[in-house]
């Protein structure tokens, strides 16, 4: 969900640890023989990536989150953009439509798209990059969304039709939220193979802005393409895309008053301040930060009962208090603005009904005490501290955290009783073909229950919009019933301005879109 009108507000509040803060600054630009206040046209942002991308290259990018989404964007433009109420909006493409089954569809480009080396964005580039993407060799994160197109023609200049290997009324969403909908030259990849998008002359796209210099784990600088289909309507010439990782930096360097616009996603007093001194701009992701739990044969938390346990173990909102101050509880699946939002809630706060499920447990089992293995990274220790707080009250629980380097590892080999998900996103569609059908690779939990997958198919083919809503109801009462995860709290997406600064438009999942912006005098 986005809330695109600003507001002044003092209210405590921390997003989600999992996601990190960007900030956006600028710097004013002065016309020759002008000694008053010119008007701004760069602005410099600076990045929480932990470490600089490898390469510009959109196959290893996507349009989604705070951190590098907004740079992917600006270089390559999106196809198009899904609005707050799943309204397709053209960018790139004029038009994306499908057959009544939705299992064919049709994008249409708009006409005379030209990328940076004048070659045309024509759907050829298109199908050539959707071709790429599924390469095994290249190591896409997006390979699955692309192997995923059974069949890829080009109908003509300006038109690219798919078939789909399964019925995806949602389609559209799939394209907008991944490297899908980024396209790079054709050209430019041919002529530099491996070595494209590690300078910025092997990095060629068609975005409202193309790269300027590159100084390794410093900064990107972009400057304004002349010949972007929109370039009438982009205000700024120049922004210097700044890596720094280091929070207190970014912190301290908004905080002085030399930036224009402060992108968070992190909890403290430093917040707080932002939201009582600046208008914000917000957006809020389906589901949240949780933990989930694995559910496969073999591990103890493939018991209901226990995971039952668990959940009713914590008392939600002093545990975030601990964990995240002022951190928003997922109490539902989806926020209450929603058109899917439903009166499905987790079992939280009964530490009796708690004991009584692990006595269960464990005499069933015949045990004395069930030992539980919770893998984190150090970004999340203190978070899983608070956790495991609620679980030590429960006699027979031993909930050990295991501190990691690398969780991804220890998750694609299913090594774990429980870990950390960001669980949602932007929109329903990443929620229900990610992270919950039996099939998917990435079902992280292992969670394979017949109703909640004939409830995912229902919303997968929906033709209308109570079809949609009736069919996530389900899937999140089957979500409440099983309890795969344990939703902790909300992912947001906070963006703060100064006076003069205008413009901040927020797309799919997230993402600040810098053509957008505009800075005043």
């Amino acid at each position: 969900m986005i809330r695109r009108a600003p507001h002044k507000t003092g209210r405590p509040w921390s997003p989600a640890a999992l996601l990190v803060a960007i900030t956006v600054l600028a710097a004013a630009a002065c016309s020759p023989g002008n000694t008053a206040a010119a008007k701004k046209d760069s602005i410099e942002y600076l990045s929480v990536v932990q470490a600089d991308v490898p390469a510009l290259d959109p196959a290893q990018g996507s349009t989604s989150g705070q951190t590098s989404g907004p740079l992917w964007i600006a270089l390559y433009d999106t196809l198009v953009n899904i609005t707050p109420d799943g309204q397709i909006e053209p960018r790139l493409a004029n038009e994306v439509t499908s057959n009544d089954d939705a299992t064919v569809w049709t994008v249409k480009l708009r006409p005379g798209l030209t990328f940076a080396d004048d070659t045309p964005l024509d759907g050829e580039a298109v199908a050539a990059h959707w071709r790429r993407l599924a390469e095994p060799e290249v190591a896409s994160p997006a390979q699955g969304d692309a192997a995923a197109l059974k069949d890829i023609k080009v109908a003509d200049d300006q038109t690219v039709v798919v078939t789909l290997d399964e019925a995806d009324a949602h389609w559209p969403t799939r394209l907008a939220s991944s490297a899908l909908a980024l396209v790079p030259s054709p050209a430019a990849v041919k002529q530099h193979g491996k070595q494209y998008g590690t300078s910025p002359e092997t990095t060629v796209g068609a975005g409202p802005f193309r790269v300027k210099s590159w100084q390794r784990d410093d900064r990107v600088v972009l400057v304004r393409n002349e010949d972007y289909w929109n370039s009438s309507q982009v205000a700024l010439n120049e922004i210097v895309y700044r890596i720094m990782p280091d929070p207190s930096l970014r912190s301290k360097t908004f905080t002085s008053g030399t930036g224009d616009v402060n992108a968070v996603q992190t909890a403290g007093d430093d917040l707080v301040k932002l939201r009582e001194e600046h208008d914000e701009t917000a957006w809020e992701s389906v589901g949240g930060l949780s933990i989930a739990f694995n559910v496969r044969d073999g591990h103890p938390t493939s018991s209901r009962t226990l995971r039952e346990a668990l959940v009713a173990a914590v008392d939600i909102e002093p545990t975030l208090q601990r964990a995240v101050p002022g951190a928003e509880p997922v109490r539902s699946l989806f926020v209450d603005s929603s058109p899917f939002s439903a009166p499905v809630e987790m079992p939280f706060g009964d530490k009796a009904r708690a004991q009584e499920l692990v006595d269960r447990y464990l005499a069933e089992s015949g045990k004395s005490s069930v030992r539980l293995t919770w893998v984190v990274n150090q970004q999340f220790s203190t978070f899983a501290q608070a956790f495991k707080q609620e679980w030590d009250k429960i006699k027979g629980l031993d909930v050990r955290i295991e501190v990691v380097q690398s969780v991804l590892d220890r998750n694609r080999s299913r090594d774990f009783d429980l870990t950390m998900s960001g669980f949602g996103g932007g929109t329903p569609r990443v929620l229900v073909d990610l992270l919950l059908s039996t099939e998917k690779a990435t079902n992280l939990t292992g969670i394979s229950d017949s109703e909640l997958d004939d409830a995912l198919g229902r919303y997968l083919t929906a033709d209308g919009r109570e079809t949609e809503r009736a069919s996530l109801e389900q899937v999140q009462k089957r979500l409440v019933a099983e309890l795969p995860y344990l939703w902790a709290h909300r992912l947001i997406a906070s963006y703060f301005a100064r006076d003069g600064i205008s413009g901040l438009k927020i797309l799919t999942d997230g993402s600040l879109d810098f053509a957008s912006l505009k800075a005043g005098a």
